[in-house]
């Protein structure tokens, strides 16, 4: 079955001007996200001796095309799977640099200041919320059954703050993949009658746990 797949996005990104590079000398360097690595040009060389670390495959891939060679990643691609590897463990008086932007929930950043590091929480682009484009919904609203891939709860608490009551209940009808169990519960509570839990945010592995697979 043909499967149509709608990325919503619920931020707009931009780069800070003069954040990129950084003038530090880190143990750890953690990058939050795809977009942040890929404005980190020159990065490899500008941390020669750091370890690098990336909550999924994604910011992992956008850190080998700046060369670095080697990035830590967790199995469940979530910053709380992150903050549980073992090599961010026991890092007292390390100095790690997380690279990303403000906000978020803070996990990375509270779990290594609570470890003793020496934090230096660096934003090098800034999120400003939009509303999502609503167009693609309706063009699939009246056609064929189908599925919503969920690895932000921004992305999806926007899209339904964006529909009227009837298009809230029809996409509380569709299948649900969610990336993580946070996601996952967080979508039972709202009434999605069939939610898929897939443990990663590649759009392929998710799709390959739908109903149309």
């Amino acid at each position: 079955m043909p499967v149509r797949l709608i990325v919503l996005e619920p931020w707009r990104l931009e780069p800070i001007r003069g954040a990129w590079p950084l003038d530090a000398d880190p143990d750890i360097v953690i990058v939050t996200s795809p977009y942040a690595a890929s404005l980190l040009a020159g990065v490899a060389d500008n941390f020669p001796r750091a370890k690098f670390y990336a909550p999924g495959r994604g910011t992992a891939a956008g850190l080998h095309a700046q060369g670095v060679d080697f990035v830590m990643t967790p199995k469940d691609e979530t910053s709380d799977g992150l903050m549980d590897l073992p090599g961010l463990q026991q890092i007292n008086a390390q100095t790690a640099v997380v690279l990303g932007a403000a906000g978020g929930r803070g996990i990375i950043q509270r779990a290594l200041h609570d470890r003793g590091a020496l934090l230096i929480d660096h934003h090098i682009y800034t999120r400003t919320k939009i509303k999502p484009n609503l167009s693609e919904w309706y063009a699939v609203r009246e056609g064929q059954p189908g599925a919503v891939l969920v690895s932000s709860l921004n992305a999806l608490q926007s899209l339904d703050e964006a529909l009227d009551s009837a298009d809230q209940r029809h996409l509380r009808s569709l299948q649900l993949v969610a990336s993580s169990e946070r996601i996952a519960g967080y979508a039972r509570e709202m009434g999605f009658e069939e939610v898929v839990l897939a443990g990663t945010p590649q759009p392929n592995e998710m799709l390959r746990v739908t109903r149309f697979s």
